[in-house]
């Protein structure tokens, strides 16, 4: 099945580091896979992980705004990933 492109978004200048460290984390993601199949089940990111980017990244000083935006944005990944996982929770 060939899908269309995503629609273009904007990111305002602010919320960028967030984005930007979300993204470097990509492939930090914990999840179970059921020995006896069905569905994956998705864990989130580790805080280590989370606080290890931003750090590594340059944002010490707004390391508490950029946490707290990352865990927003897991949130919302979280849904998404465990409604296409067919867990439905």
């Amino acid at each position: 099945m060939i899908r269309a492109p995503p629609a273009a978004f904007e990111i305002w200048p602010e919320n960028w580091p967030t984005v930007r460290v979300f993204l470097s984390l990509s492939t930090q993601w914990r999840f179970t896979l059921p020995a006896m199949g069905g569905p994956v089940i998705w864990h989130g990111l580790p805080h280590t992980e989370i606080e290890a980017t931003i750090r590594l990244l340059g944002y010490r000083r707004d390391a508490q705004m950029i946490f707290t935006g990352i865990k927003v944005m897991e949130q919302a990944a979280l849904t998404a990933l465990q409604r296409k996982s067919g867990d439905g929770r």
